[in-house]
């Protein structure tokens, strides 16, 4: 067995899948994907410190104990804190992870330079730079044309060994942000029969899509070089289930409405291209309230009553609206009766 000394793999682990714990009457930070199961790989020494080969005998572990996502919240670094020159060994031994169905997270380097750190440089890994709370980019985060992806980096509290809960700065930090986005989306992906339920049988294709949802919904992030955005979950999610989430949100005016007086015009974005098909009315409890079909234009009215054309009661509703396209659009409107 090993422990976890210096408590950075701790931490990194705390940020993907920490649960619910109160330590000392405190709760502590909860992960991103609470119910993921976590295999610890331990490559490199209590100060930190490892070789290549070390790092490749973790990746060959993780791919041959069926690891969905590797997460490497660790980089190659010459003595002075320059860039190394290629390893041909490790940047094969990712590809052939990538080739066998895990998806693959780095962290970018805290050199603050102009370039990638390996394994996150290289097409088969996802690179992963640091924010601050400013939403700007961490002092330390290297940045680049190669760089995939922004989270949060800075001030991140999360679990350390001796069951506390403590502070860490690095993109070690961002990685696991997107390794647990990546794991909720697998999750969400196989309960919808959408992702196969043995990484074995997991595609390139299927990684790349994965990829996708989380580099294409990511908020603009321009100060971190071209490419690069700030991961946004709830975007990613969202498409994942067919939304287009806050990109592609209706517009609802007036909102709230008075049913007796006025209609709420549910709108598309202005320049749609698209058009509507149908729209469904939920209460707040889920029932559905009212249903329209064979819908044609970029503008829906609902009067505010239900399908007995009777004004419904006051409240929230909630509604979802698909495009001829196949796009679900979904938003809420308030009834409110003066």
């Amino acid at each position: 067995g090993w422990n976890d000394v210096q408590g950075h793999g701790t931490h990194v682990a705390g940020i993907i899948g920490g649960e619910e714990y109160t330590v000392s009457g405190v709760k502590g930070p909860v992960g991103i994907s609470w119910h993921v199961k976590l295999m610890p790989v331990k490559v490199l020494d209590d100060d930190g410190n490892g070789k290549t080969t070390d790092i490749i005998e973790g990746i060959k572990y993780a791919i041959e104990n069926g690891a969905d996502i590797v997460n490497m919240s660790l980089g190659l670094i010459e003595p002075d804190g320059s860039q190394p020159p290629l390893d041909n060994m490790l940047k094969d031994k990712c590809e052939v992870a990538f080739s066998s169905g895990a998806f693959l997270v780095a962290a970018a380097g805290n050199e603050g330079k102009n370039w990638i750190a390996q394994p996150a440089v290289y097409d088969s890994v996802v690179a992963v730079g640091a924010s601050n709370k400013n939403n700007s980019k961490a002092s330390f985060s290297n940045y680049g044309n190669q760089l995939d992806v922004v989270a949060p980096g800075v001030d991140i509290m999360s679990t350390l060994p001796g069951d506390e809960y403590g502070p860490l700065d690095g993109t070690s930090m961002a990685a696991p942000f997107v390794s647990g986005a990546a794991a909720l989306l697998i999750s969400y992906l196989r309960e919808q029969g959408d992702w196969p339920a043995s990484r074995d049988d997991v595609t390139t294709q299927d990684l790349e899509r994965l990829k996708s949802l989380i580099t294409d919904n990511a908020d603009d992030y321009s100060s971190f070089g071209t490419g690069s955005g700030s991961l946004n979950v709830y975007r990613s999610l969202s498409a994942a289930a067919g939304f287009d989430g806050e990109r592609g949100e209706v517009i609802v005016y007036p909102n709230p409405f008075n049913p007796l007086v006025e209609y709420a015009n549910i709108r598309l974005p202005s320049g749609s291209e698209d058009s509507f098909s149908e729209l469904r009315v939920f209460s707040l409890d889920g029932r559905l309230v009212k249903k329209r079909e064979n819908l044609a234009g970029t503008v829906i009215e609902w009067d505010g009553t239900n399908e007995n054309n009777s004004t419904v009661a006051p409240g929230l509703y909630f509604f979802m609206a698909e495009t001829e396209k196949g796009r679900k659009k979904r938003g809420k409107a308030t009834v409110l009766i003066r």
